[in-house]
């Protein structure tokens, strides 16, 4: 019988920022051809930018970030899941979380770049494949996603 994993989903603190800075170096920064700067960014600190994280244990181990790209549109930036912890609930409960804060501000499209291997993750969760690819600066093909979202609910 699997254990149980007992988490708690919610926004992290400014202090709890530089782990999750920590969190995406770990998980994001092996695959790239092109070293990255994974510092904390402006967005990082800016009040419409909606942050979300699985914590076990008080330390996160599954991040999203979602920016406002004005007009209704919001992109998911920067998700990542430490591998141990993946196909257990713990991203796709952090980015549900994220999106129900992103309608709640009139989001009506939540769009994002996924990487080959996140594909079907998306998919299960209702993103759809726009025929857009695109190489990011650092090096990686990623493939444009969409999903529509009706506010407030």
């Amino acid at each position: 019988m699997t254990e149980q994993l007992v988490y708690e989903i919610r926004r992290p603190t400014i202090d709890e920022l530089e782990s999750i800075r920590q969190l995406r170096h770990e998980v994001l920064d092996p695959a790239r051809v092109v070293a990255s700067d994974m510092t904390l960014g402006e967005r990082d600190f800016d009040a419409s930018t909606i942050h979300f994280a699985a914590f076990v244990d008080g330390v996160a181990q599954s991040t999203v970030r979602i920016d406002s790209l004005g007009e209704g549109i919001f992109e998911v930036r920067k998700m990542a899941t430490r591998e141990a912890y993946r196909g257990r609930g713990l991203g796709s409960a952090v980015l549900r979380a994220a999106v129900q804060v992103a309608r709640k501000n009139h989001a009506r499209l939540i769009q994002l770049d996924a990487r080959q291997e996140a594909l079907v993750f998306y998919a299960k969760l209702g993103y759809v494949l726009t025929g857009e690819t695109v190489t990011h600066e650092d090096g990686i093909l990623n493939y444009r996603m969409q999903k529509e979202v009706n506010h407030g609910r």
